[in-house]
Parts: structure tokens; sequence; C-alpha cells
């Protein structure tokens, strides 16, 4: 985990409200195409999603919020996700499309909470050390991905997340 000096400034720093401050509060709820500022991404290469858990949960159900389905994805942008173990093959196994090679996605099935941020904090530092012609051609060797992943999440309008879950309990429950 983060040292003493970076908690701190980690600290004085949340929360940060940047995508949807412009937005008056009735219109942040929901997460459409357009409650959200495309400035910010289209002024970055990488989005660096803090999920809403990190320690608990993962396993066969990680949690995965808007932060990783939406906002990344619809604004065509390669991520790394600060989140539940298997956060990524969920979303491989829901369609979408990761990163790896490109970006390490080792911390993905890294149990130990320590562990997965320790590899995360490697990625991120690997990116941040890039040169900024580097990142510009690696976002640009991702894009075929990320047009994939927006093509698919606008697929999603009547998804039910909770549906694989009841399923799976029915069938065990019936066994």
């Amino acid at each position: 985990f983060p040292s003493h000096d970076r908690m701190e400034i980690i600290l004085k720093n949340i929360p940060k409200e940047i995508d949807t401050a412009h937005l008056p509060a009735n219109e942040k709820n929901g997460f459409q195409l357009n409650n959200n500022n495309k400035k910010f991404y289209g002024e970055s290469y990488i989005n660096i999603v803090s999920e809403t858990s990190f320690q608990q949960g993962g396993g066969e159900y990680p949690f995965i919020s808007e932060k990783t389905s939406h906002h990344p994805i619809i604004n065509l942008q390669p991520f790394i996700v600060i989140g539940n173990p298997f956060t990524l093959k969920t979303l491989r196994d829901l369609g979408f499309k990761t990163f790896n090679p490109i970006i390490n996605e080792d911390y993905d099935v890294c149990l130990d909470p320590r562990e997965r941020f320790k590899l995360i904090e490697t990625e991120i530092a690997k990116l941040a050390r890039m040169p900024l012609k580097e990142l510009h051609d690696l976002y640009y060797q991702l894009v075929d991905i990320t047009i994939h992943n927006q093509d698919h999440a606008k697929t999603f309008g009547n998804y039910n997340p909770f549906e694989k879950a009841f399923n799976d309990i029915r069938s065990w429950y019936l066994k």
C-alpha cells in the first residue's frame, strides 16, 4: 500500500469529481453517453479506474460499476482497473476486450490486495515514464480494441448484471 506521505497526498485530493463537475445535480444520475466531460478523455491516453471495491469481493462476481463499464469504454480509452480480482476476466467473459500484453494485466488474477496494488502501481509507473510520443503510439495501437468495446457497450441497453448470478444460484440450488 502507499507510503504515509503518498497517502497524505491522496487524501488531500479526494473526493475529486472531474468528469461530471459541470453538470447540475439533477443530471448526475444515470450513465448516458453525454453526461461526462469529454474534454478530459480527449486530453488523456489511459484511464486509471478506481473501482468501488478493491479488497472485498472478487472471485466469480467482482463488483464492476459505471467507473469501468461506462467512462473509459464509452470514451474510447484503454484502462487499468484498481478493483477486485478478476474484474478484467469478467469483462472479457462479457465480450469486452482488454489490453494485455501492451498493458500487463497480471494484477487481475492476484488475490493478495497488497501484491495486486503493487502490480498495478508498477504498471501505472511504467506508463507514466513513457515519452508522450510513445504513449500516443501506444494509444493508437489499442484503438481497434477501444472501438470494439464502445460498440459492444452500446448493446448492453437492457443487460441485467444480476441475471447470471441468479441463474448460477438457481442451477446450483436445483442440483
